[in-house]
């Protein structure tokens, strides 16, 4: 007689998904996982039988150009998180376990974590603990696929919280409030954030992506229903270094400090990159962050390849 053994495996979003964020912003990526055996059973009847399945952090990978570092678990301010449904189906007057089981991976990407490319693993393992979605060392079917999500957190992008204004981003972020103003002029007033006429600016996030809708972001899904979809305030611009660059010779060209620069560029202020000693120029096509100080009248000048205020899209 044979018996059914578990098999649990991820369901949504597809494997090596790659999101973009940055900081401030509240990435929500839903996450879905179910068990049908090794008999491949619909998971309402596995669950009916006692197949369940839960979704755990595994470990991280953070890279820059000059490192990359493994840690156990989510990245520093992501979650995993149990929406309502899941909360709804494990309540103690119901005593089949999940399946499929859902959750969200929640992040707030924090200054400091910009530059940088995550890679997020996650497992799902079977209501016993004894199998999960990567396999057992013993199991004769061979280890599963590791399940892994790829987000990117864009230097020189900051999503805005309700008490924000230009001046309190410029502060945070060493510059002054017309310089920020001078990237962003879908903002009428400096003094608040918020704004009805301006379109959206391009979200690079996949549509499996969705956005805490509080916090000014919205589903990827629905750009045209949301006007405000993935539209953190530009704090600066992106600059493509050349052969002969170096930061000193950047931050001279744009009148900047060079403390400034590492301060917006984390990844190459990193002790390891101190270490290295690699120059700017090989970076290749690495886009240093800089708030250059504006032209005056703050006219958009972005067709100038040398103008300062030019954002780099």
């Amino acid at each position: 007689m044979q018996i059914p053994r578990p098999k649990p495996a991820f369901v949504s979003p597809p494997n090596n998904s790659s999101y973009a964020s940055a900081v401030g912003c509240h990435l929500i990526i839903p996450l879905v996982a179910q068990d049908g055996t090794s008999f491949e059973l619909d998971p309402s009847l596995a669950q009916a039988s006692g197949y369940g399945v839960s979704i755990q952090a595994l470990y991280t990978y953070q890279s820059s150009r000059y490192r990359q570092v493994k840690s156990v678990g989510l990245p520093p301010g992501a979650i995993l998180t149990q929406p309502a449904t899941n909360s709804s189906s494990s309540s103690s007057s119901d005593p089949l376990p999940r399946n499929p089981s859902r959750s969200n991976l929640e992040w707030i990407a924090s200054k400091g974590q910009e530059g940088y490319k995550y890679v997020v693993c996650v497992v799902a393992i079977d209501s016993s603990k004894a199998f999960s979605s990567v396999g057992e060392p013993n199991d004769q079917a061979g280890a599963g696929e590791i399940f892994c999500l790829n987000v990117d957190v864009q230097r020189c992008r900051y999503c805005q919280r309700d008490q924000d204004s230009l001046q309190t981003v410029a502060k945070a972020w060493h510059g002054a409030w017309l310089e920020v103003w001078s990237g962003n002029h879908v903002y009428e007033s400096p003094d608040s954030l918020l704004f009805d006429a301006s379109p959206p600016l391009q979200t690079p996030t996949p549509p499996m992506a969705t956005i805490d809708a509080s916090s000014g972001m919205a589903a990827a899904g629905e750009r045209n229903k949301l006007r405000n979809s993935f539209n953190p305030v530009e704090v600066g611009v992106t600059y493509a270094v050349d052969r002969q660059d170096d930061l000193w010779h950047i931050a001279l060209r744009f009148g900047v400090d060079l403390t400034d620069i590492l301060f917006w560029n984390p990844d190459l202020a990193d002790q390891k990159a101190k270490e290295t000693q690699v120059p700017v120029s090989q970076l290749g096509h690495r886009r240093p962050c800089s708030l250059p100080p504006c032209a005056k009248g703050g006219s958009d000048t972005r067709d100038a390849p040398d103008a300062p205020c030019r954002l780099s899209r």
